[in-house]
């Protein structure tokens, strides 16, 4: 019986031992959306803040991702085009919450658009 009970352990070890071999440990993302004008009458202001938004997700991800309380989290950055429009900000705020649900939204970007998205966002309870 303890034979059976040695051989039942060291076979349980070594299932995880290869499972965990085989297996990459998953690493941890914070996913942020950009509510940003990448058509419509401004590109220039969406394309300048997805540039400046995968120069410091680049950064931050090669140095092993962003330490939060001793627990690295590589950054997802999702990059959505709002056309500069307030009805678009709002579906794209929209689809960044429930679709992607994102951990925070940046954008939108250009006068006016924000006051639309800042009505929905707090319904939502998204700040």
């Amino acid at each position: 019986m303890k034979a059976l009970k040695n051989l039942v352990t060291v076979g349980l070890i070594a299932g995880i031992a290869a499972t965990s071999a085989f297996s990459a440990p998953k690493q941890k993302t914070i996913k942020l959306g950009f509510n940003i004008p990448l058509t419509g009458d401004s590109p220039k202001v969406g394309e300048s803040a997805k540039f400046a938004g995968e120069i410091i997700k680049n950064e931050i991800n090669e140095a092993g991702g962003l330490d939060v309380k001793g627990t690295k989290y590589k950054l997802e950055f999702i990059y959505v085009d709002n056309e500069l429009k307030a009805d678009s900000a709002i579906n794209v705020a929209n689809k960044l919450i429930d679709i992607d649900k994102v951990l925070a939204s940046i954008g939108p970007e250009g006068s006016g658009v924000p006051f639309q998205r800042a009505k929905f966002t707090t319904m939502q309870k998204f700040r």
